[in-house]
């Protein structure tokens, strides 16, 4: 289910853009030893009156973290999901539990049989089988299957499949089976988005559609070439040779990129690199809390 946006499809209120928060649920550090921590993501935001759950983590452990964090999933309106790997898919069973009537969002191929391959060492990486029962418990109409643009509400989206135009600053060793046979380029990988009057927000899993094509597919199809650009989630570069590090943030500069959030999977040395060169660089964790407000 594919829904295209129309021009000027804006985040707005008559006092401009509402109140937007997001909370890490669940990150693979965390700087309070009350709160959990692994490798694993997952997003609380609160956009206006709005709930939505972006990613369940690699356990349950987002759950325990919401409750200290005083967030009640029980409101969740929307799930989306990044993608189909384990860490971003695990928790699904139980956050339907808490949330039995939200609107569910993922691309088709999220629920695909999956495999990171390592010194030709195969390591199932897949959605978890109680995740995918959990869809088939549900209302089908709660399921939304988008492999493109699909729009929640007033400028907030997700993207569906990004296209690949530049070249992946990472190379990825991920397949459809164990032999290595089928090279998985993961379609599912979607990006979501807060298209605001004053800036674009773009909310990333992992990013394996890579940074370059996830910015210039999403500056496009919210009609924003020249908003300020806060990037928020995990860019997948820890394995990122830093030389490769270093032309992709050479290749940052020609974006408007006022602030980058990077967590999970981007790994410290990128994360380093960037707080080098783009001066509002902030270190995510699980716990931390990013507000705009006007």
């Amino acid at each position: 289910m594919d829904i295209y946006l129309q021009k000027k499809d804006i985040l707005t209120t008559r006092a401009g853009c509402p109140q937007i928060k997001i909370i890490f649920l669940i990150e693979n550090k965390s700087l309070n030893n009350s709160l959990s921590a692994e490798h694993g993501l997952s997003l609380w935001l609160e956009i206006g009156k709005e709930k939505i759950l972006f990613d369940t983590g690699s356990s349950n452990k987002f759950i325990q973290n919401a409750k200290q964090l005083g967030v009640d999933l029980s409101e969740t309106k929307w799930i989306i999901l990044s993608h189909g790997h384990y860490d971003h898919t695990s928790g699904l069973a139980e956050a339907l539990k808490l949330a039995p009537k939200a609107k569910i969002v993922l691309h088709p191929n999220s629920i695909v049989p999956r495999y990171s391959i390592e010194k030709n060492n195969p390591r199932k990486i897949s959605m978890p089988i109680e995740s995918k029962k959990a869809l088939l418990q549900i209302k089908e109409e709660q399921i939304i299957w988008n492999s493109g643009p699909f729009r929640l509400f007033q400028g907030v989206g997700v993207s569906g499949f990004i296209p690949r135009e530049h070249l992946e600053q990472d190379k990825q060793n991920f397949f459809e089976d164990p032999k290595g046979q089928r090279k998985d380029i993961i379609p599912d990988d979607q990006t979501m988005w807060i298209n605001c009057e004053d800036k674009l927000i773009l909310i990333t899993g992992c990013c394996h559609a890579g940074v370059l094509n996830t910015l210039d597919y999403l500056i496009k199809i919210t009609g924003s070439p020249n908003k300020p650009i806060i990037l928020i989630g995990g860019l997948h570069l820890y394995k990122t040779p830093l030389q490769n590090i270093q032309k992709l943030i050479q290749d940052l500069k020609k974006y408007n990129i006022q602030t980058i959030i990077p967590c999970h999977c981007t790994g410290d040395t990128a994360s380093q690199e960037f707080s080098k060169y783009f001066f509002n660089t902030i270190k995510a964790h699980t716990g931390f809390i990013w507000k705009v407000e006007n």
